[in-house]
């Protein structure tokens, strides 16, 4: 996850992210999406 950084899309994080984080990452998405 860490080992190589970028800067993307916050809608790309999803597909990037470990599977077990997924849900987490989503829920911020949601609740921040508009605000990044």
């Amino acid at each position: 996850e860490f080992r190589e950084w970028r800067w993307i899309a916050p809608g790309q994080m999803l597909e990037r992210i470990v599977p077990f984080k997924r849900d987490v990452y989503a829920r911020v998405l949601a609740e921040f999406g508009p605000r990044i």
